[in-house]
């Protein structure tokens, strides 16, 4: 069990935009998590942009986020039927999170200061 603890959870993140940089910002620098891959499909929106400069692993189609192997999915973009279409898809034992519960994590997190 305490293997299992110390492991880093794989995270890959689903959205556009704004909403997609305000979580890589988020969750990049957490010890506990590693962002495994990122869909944007926009190149050129702010959190492909960021992703690619940190170098994150960038995907155009959401569903390509399960080869990455990630343990959780956000979905961040607020797209209810991409969400659906992700959880209609995932393979056992992947979470997929909506981006109604992504954005009240994010609330709980601590801002940088």
């Amino acid at each position: 069990m305490a293997a299992a603890a110390q492991a880093r959870i794989k995270l890959a993140l689903v959205g556009t935009g704004a909403e997609l940089a305000k979580a890589v910002e988020a969750f990049k620098g957490l010890p506990t998590v590693e962002i495994v891959v990122v869909v944007d499909v926009q190149d050129r929106a702010e959190g492909a942009r960021l992703a690619q400069r940190l170098g994150l692993v960038p995907a155009k189609n959401p569903t390509d986020v399960f080869k990455a192997k990630p343990n959780i999915v956000f979905s961040v973009g607020g797209d209810e039927t991409q969400y659906e279409r992700l959880l209609a898809v995932k393979p056992p034992g992947v979470e997929v999170m909506s981006a109604y519960g992504v954005r009240l994590l994010l609330s709980l997190l601590p801002r940088a200061p």
